[in-house]
């Protein structure tokens, strides 16, 4: 049973079979056949599939993908089958295109022993219908055609459907004389049972039909010979293309992973630079205003000033307000500074997921599916402003011996402190020398204390930036790695099978070669006894 969709095929099978089994277009071929008791299978090339349930062919008759590849074999019950010894092959609409029709829904057109092409009384035999018939034609020469006219209910008046009626098997038979034709309605199956029983009868193709069966028995036959020589080609043909296929993934994927980890170090490198820059910056600052800072403590040294111990103080002095610029002025500095460049960080690391986005979107064209997920890590940005926001909120300097050192001058002024600090007149003097030497005092050993000290945390940082950022690119990278794994693990299988077939080529065209001959054989001692033509 053939025909356009939606000229009622289906409804037509429900009618007759007497239960609602097609309610959907059908996508599958179909073979219904009366047998004691329920038994529903899906055949494909390669397996028989039990459907246990009822709701298991439904289901299987409203999956679309790859429905033409299976016949389904629907057994039960039935005394309509019974009694007229008949089974229906339900196939799937036609969509009076050549290409599609002829190879995917009219290439088992040799199962039957004639067809039943359904039209539909509202248009009947159009000439998508007529380049139908051609194609089975073509395709079946010796093949009976019939034809179901139904829809009959909806037109209206008995006069108009006579009309239509003789109008189409008018021009039926200018393409097929022997053609017949049955007006069905689904509104008076009661009715047209007997009808359609003789129908049945007149369309069944009796005379030699066991020799027409048996020669088509061995075209089939054939043709699944040929079929499994033209496969183990396939499999052969599809085993080089993808080994073709999965080296030239696996060339890409290796350049994806290299391209990957140059961009790791280019942003390491970019983002560490701009860092060092940033402390560079602050270190600077830190040398040019810390020496003018501890020089302006000499303003403090008056000449009525305990000379025995105005070194503690001014020692004591110089720590405070070096204590008092790093939080108040350099700190928050810093953490400006810092903020900045996390932002300008998240902008490079943003450029680096856009590519990513951009090579994943090709791999996964070249895929077929959304197979690769390159994202990174963005985390990072969240653990850089927790760390610069730990490292600049507070800071405590340990005291510095900046005056406190024993160096000779250093030491001769305490010492004079001592000595002739209680003698009025010589404080003159050591006020003159006290503040001499606090102002040119090279304070260069005491940055460096400083600047170790307040550093040490933001350096510890730099060097783990390089961690860092090999974390925000480690899971693309492994998915790359991972693929790239998995081509080369498909090339050494697909190269292991292809060299096991083209060793031992034997093994599969022997038995195929010796079945070839056998059906030869059966094929002229057929004919020498029967008279019959082979279908080729």
């Amino acid at each position: 049973m053939t025909g356009l969709s939606g000229t009622g095929k289906s409804t037509f099978v429900n009618t007759v079979l007497g239960e609602d089994l097609q309610d959907s277009p059908t996508s599958s071929m179909v073979m219904f056949k009366h047998a004691p008791s329920l038994e529903i299978t899906e055949i494909t090339d390669r397996e028989m599939i039990s459907l246990p349930e009822f709701s298991d062919f439904q289901e299987r008759m409203d999956r679309r993908r790859n429905a033409l590849e299976s016949i389904i074999e629907f057994k039960q019950p039935n005394g309509f089958l019974q009694e007229n010894k008949v089974a229906f092959i339900d196939t799937p609409g036609l969509k009076g295109t050549p290409h599609y029709d002829r190879y995917e829904v009219l290439k088992n057109l040799h199962v039957a022993d004639s067809v039943l092409f359904v039209l539909d009384a509202n248009a009947p035999f159009t000439e998508k219908e007529q380049t139908a018939i051609k194609q089975i034609q073509d395709l079946a020469p010796d093949l009976p055609v019939h034809f179901l006219l139904s829809k009959m209910d909806t037109i209206v008046g008995e006069r108009e459907a006579l009309r239509i009626y003789e109008e189409t098997m008018s021009l039926i038979h200018s393409y097929l004389p022997d053609a017949r034709v049955f007006a069905f309605s689904s509104q008076y199956e009661g009715a047209q049972q007997k009808e359609l029983k003789e129908f049945i009868h007149s369309v069944k193709n009796t005379r030699n039909i066991e020799d027409k069966r048996l020669a088509k028995l061995l075209y089939f036959i054939r043709t699944t010979i040929a079929s499994l020589l033209q496969k183990r080609i396939d499999v052969e043909n599809q085993l080089v293309e993808s080994v073709r296929w999965n080296e030239e993934m696996l060339m890409k994927l290796n350049g994806a992973v290299n391209q990957l980890k140059d961009t790791e170090v280019q942003k390491t490198q970019t983002i560490a630079k701009s860092y060092r820059a940033i402390k560079e910056t602050i270190e600077k600052d830190l040398s040019e205003s810390v020496p003018k800072m501890l020089q302006e403590c000499s303003s403090l040294i008056k000449e009525d000033s305990n000379f025995s111990k105005i070194h503690l103080e001014l020692n004591d002095e110089m720590n405070r307000r070096i204590q008092d610029y790093l939080e108040q002025t350099v700190m928050p500095k810093f953490y400006r500074s810092l903020q900045e460049w996390i932002e300008h960080g998240k902008e490079e690391l943003e450029q680096s997921q856009e590519f990513l986005n951009e090579m994943g979107e090709g791999f996964n064209h070249m895929y077929g599916e959304e197979r690769l997920k390159l994202e990174c890590d963005f985390r990072v940005l969240d653990d850089w402003r927790r760390d610069t926001d730990r490292m600049t909120s507070r800071f405590q300097l340990e005291s510095i011996n900046i005056l406190l050192k024993r160096t000779p001058a250093q030491f001769l002024l305490k010492s004079a402190g001592k000595l002739f600090g209680a003698l009025s007149q010589n404080k003159a003097m050591l006020y003159n020398k006290y503040k001499t030497f606090v102002e040119n005092e090279d304070y260069s050993e005491a940055i460096a204390t400083v600047n170790k000290q307040f550093f040490q945390p933001f350096e510890l940082f730099e060097k783990s930036l390089e961690r860092d950022i090999t974390l925000f690119f480690r899971s693309p990278l492994h998915v790359l790695n991972d693929s790239a794994e998995e081509a080369r693990e498909g090339i050494q299988s697909n190269q292991e099978m292809l060299n096991k077939m083209n060793t031992n080529p034997e093994m599969f065209r022997d038995p195929l070669t010796l079945f070839d001959v056998r059906l030869r054989q059966f094929e002229w001692m057929t004919i020498a006894g029967k008279g019959m033509q082979t279908i080729y």
